[in-house]
């Protein structure tokens, strides 16, 4: 009787602990942005073609006026400044249109949809006037929504239908849709973890869980623009400072699945779309068959992700579930396993 007790105390301790995680996360404001894929209309009022221009190594900050309907129908606007970022889509040799950064006034966010953001990161659609780029925008949102579905240690993101006005010019206005991303340090305290800042590092410190699903994942989306050792396009997470490092990916725009004509544009880039490579810790094929069935029971949740996403053209939605059926048929044909997971894998 006093074992069953005890057995019941436990079972409610757990509850109550779980229910009150749950809470908090729930209070904390910079998760009210991400816990909703509804489409956000926002629109963006600056001295538009000044900030797309400024392609330096240094970009300024532009002031602008953000502003969107909040859920009582009410228009928010936020005071903030827009900078240029990053470095193969900054270049106007591959796009006219930069992904920005957005710094916000973390005073007058409060009791907004941005309370609790100091910046974010928006992926915009790189080239203007050309709608087939919004596809692009739309199919590396859905990869970041798909790694959502295999584990929670991934970025979360919100779609935004965007129009951006030219306080010179009002009647001018680019009308289009971005996404903007999760800060590294919210997805880290989502998971009860801090970010790691280093400048190199070695796969020997990985989590080895966590990095098989991360690398078996970037052979799902034909992904090798990522790097342990010079720590690009990852994030670390610290659960524990006694344990390994949980990587979390970001950046995915030179994915196969996406297939962006950019992609083949630069010199040395000796992967096509086709191409996949598996380069996680070689392990064993009982070994691996454990994680073929981590994707294998997400499979329809994925599949359902990306029919159910209307935004996709039908030429976009065939092609990319086209590379998502030769991933499937992969990992469950036995004749694959030694041709794909042994010939470039690392060895322990």
């Amino acid at each position: 009787m006093t074992n069953f007790i005890s057995r019941r105390l436990l079972v409610l301790s757990v509850f109550f602990l779980c229910g009150y995680l749950s809470l908090s996360q729930s209070k904390d404001p910079f998760n009210r942005l991400f816990e909703s894929d509804e489409i956000l209309q926002v629109s963006i009022l600056t001295q538009i073609d000044t900030v797309r221009m400024d392609m330096g190594e240094n970009p300024g900050k532009h002031r602008a006026i953000l502003r969107y309907v909040d859920k009582f129908g009410k228009t928010i606007s936020l005071k903030v400044k827009l900078s240029t970022r990053g470095n193969f889509r900054k270049d106007p040799e591959h796009c006219n249109f930069p992904p920005l950064r957005i710094d916000f006034n973390g005073k007058s966010t409060k009791n907004t949809l941005f309370e609790g953001h100091n910046w974010l990161k928006l992926v915009t659609h790189c080239m203007s006037g050309y709608p087939e780029y919004e596809q692009f925008v739309f199919k590396e949102y859905l990869i970041y929504k798909l790694y959502n579905i295999i584990t929670p240690f991934s970025f979360r993101v919100r779609l935004l239908d965007i129009t951006y006005l030219d306080e010179n010019f009002p009647s001018d206005s680019i009308r289009s849709y971005a996404f903007l991303i999760e800060r590294p340090k919210h997805v880290a305290k989502r998971n009860g973890g801090e970010i790691l800042n280093v400048k190199n590092f070695s796969v020997r410190n990985m989590e080895e869980h966590n990095f098989t699903i991360f690398t078996l994942f970037q052979y799902l989306i034909i992904n090798n623009d990522w790097s342990i050792i010079l720590l690009h396009n990852i994030k670390l997470i610290l659960l524990d400072p006694f344990q390994p490092y949980i990587p979390v990916p970001y950046d995915f725009d030179w994915a196969g699945i996406i297939d962006a004509p950019y992609r083949m544009s630069l010199k040395g880039w000796e992967n096509n779309g086709s191409d996949r490579s598996f380069t996680g810790i070689c392990k064993s094929r009982k070994e691996m068959k454990f994680y073929f069935s981590i994707f294998n029971s997400k499979k329809q949740e994925i599949y359902d992700l990306y029919q159910n996403f209307s935004l996709l053209d039908s030429y976009h939605l065939e092609s990319t579930l086209q590379y998502i059926d030769e991933f499937y048929s992969i990992i469950n044909h036995p004749g694959f396993f030694g041709k794909e997971f042994r010939k470039k894998c690392l060895k322990k």
